[in-house]
C-alpha cells in the first residue's frame, strides 16, 4: 500500500466517522429545534469557520476567478445547491421523523449515482471492482432500510431511567424506558452476580 493510498483511507475514515457523529447529533438536536434553525446555524458557523481558516492560512478566497466563462458560475451555483442546500434540507427533515441509521443508509447510496454520472459526463472508466463495491453498498443499504423498524423517540425525552438494586449479592439493572439519543427503548432487566 502506498503512502497516497494510506492517506486516502485514513482521511476517508475520518470523514465517515465525522458524518456518522454529525448524523446522530442532528437527530438529537432536532428533538428541540426545527430543521431551518439548525441549517441557519450550520451555514453561519461554516462560513465563519471558513473565514477564520482563510485568515490563519494567509490564503485568499478568489470569489471572482479571472478569465472564467459565465457558465462556470452557473456550475458553481448548481454545485452549492446540489451539494449543500437541497440534500441538507431534505436530510434534516427526514432525520427529524425517521431513524437516523435508515436515513443515512439510503442517503449513502450516492456512489451508485456518482459512478453512473461520472461514466456519462466525465467519461471515467468503470471496472468490475467498482460495480461489485456499488452493489455491496446498495444491497447493504437495502438490508438496513427493509429489516430495521422505524422507532419513535419517547415524548418525555428521557435519556436514561436506570435503577440499581442489590439483593443477596445480585445487582439488578432496571432499564425500562431507557433510550440513548433516539435508540430503541429497552424493556429488560440484566442480572450480574457481585463478587
Amino acid at each position: 500500500m502506498t503512502a497516497i493510498e494510506t492517506h486516502l483511507i485514513i482521511h476517508s475514515i475520518v470523514i465517515a466517522v465525522s458524518w456518522a457523529v454529525a448524523a446522530v447529533l442532528q437527530k438529537d438536536i432536532l428533538t428541540f429545534t426545527n430543521p431551518n434553525t439548525l441549517l441557519a446555524i450550520n451555514y453561519t458557523i461554516g462560513l465563519l469557520s471558513l473565514l477564520l481558516i482563510t485568515l490563519f492560512k494567509n490564503d485568499f478566497i478568489d470569489f471572482v476567478p479571472p478569465n472564467v466563462p459565465y457558465y462556470r458560475y452557473i456550475q458553481i451555483i448548481a454545485f452549492v445547491w446540489l451539494n449543500s442546500v437541497l440534500p441538507n434540507v431534505l436530510l434534516y427533515s427526514l432525520i427529524q421523523s425517521n431513524d437516523v441509521n435508515r436515513v443515512t443508509a439510503l442517503a449513502s447510496t450516492y456512489p451508485l449515482f456518482t459512478l453512473i454520472l461520472a461514466w456519462i459526463i466525465l467519461k471515467e472508466r468503470i471496472n468490475i471492482y467498482s460495480v461489485v463495491g456499488i452493489l455491496l453498498i446498495v444491497s447493504g443499504s437495502f438490508v438496513i432500510v427493509m429489516y430495521t423498524s422505524n422507532t419513535e423517540r419517547p415524548k418525555d425525552d428521557t435519556h436514561a431511567n436506570i435503577t440499581m438494586n442489590t439483593l443477596d449479592g445480585i445487582r439488578t439493572f432496571d432499564t425500562s424506558n431507557y433510550t440513548l439519543g433516539g435508540i430503541r427503548t429497552f424493556d429488560t432487566s440484566n442480572f450480574m452476580k457481585l463478587n
